[in-house]
């Protein structure tokens, strides 16, 4: 269902320290001051592990390309969010699961028509630029009293939908820059 491939050892390292770099006592305990970090720490442990499963792993299947945009829409609900961010288990199973589902998505990429990465894509955009908006408006997601049980108030979601924005146009920038080169519309 999955086979491997040689791999890329720049990949390997980029992926670690995305990792790295959000799997730490240091962010962690940001988590609870506000929801970008944890934001922010999805963004860096889907795109660790899609790169993994991008260029160490081909599945012969797209369907799983869809499991793992569902795990990472599932962990956006707002008792979901809250709970990874307030309680250590739920965030050990937060941050492995969306890393997983990051190399499901990378390692299906291999086996997706062009019209499915553009739906995914379009998807995404659409998905993550409703709960930016949602979020930069101060509609209280997964702020207290919305969820009971949430350290955050309304107003401090709303650096949270401008980091979202800022991500999103990065990436965006960023496969557009290769799309233009593939098709040789810039050098």
């Amino acid at each position: 269902m999955i086979e491997r491939l040689p791999g890329n050892k720049r990949a390997l390292i980029t992926s670690i320290a995305f990792v790295l770099a959000v799997v730490n006592p240091f962010v962690e305990a940001l988590y609870t001051d506000s929801p970008t970090p944890l934001m922010v720490s999805h963004y860096a442990l889907a795109f660790g592990g899609g790169l993994i499963g991008y260029y160490y792993f081909r599945a012969r299947k797209s369907f799983l390309a869809y499991l793992g945009s569902l795990i990472i829409i599932a962990w956006h609900y707002p008792d979901l969010y809250v709970l990874s961010a307030v309680d250590l288990i739920y965030r050990a199973v937060d941050s492995l699961t969306v890393f997983v589902a990051g190399f499901l998505i990378g390692a299906s990429v291999h086996s997706m028509r062009y019209v499915e990465k553009l739906a995914l894509l379009i998807l995404w955009l659409i998905g993550d630029t409703t709960l930016a908006v949602a979020l930069l408006a101060s509609y209280p997601l997964y702020s207290n009293p919305p969820v009971p049980y949430s350290p955050w108030t309304p107003g401090s979601e709303q650096l949270t939908g401008f980091v979202m924005m800022a991500i999103m146009m990065g990436i965006l920038g960023f496969i557009l820059f290769k799309a233009f080169r593939q098709f040789r519309l810039i050098y």
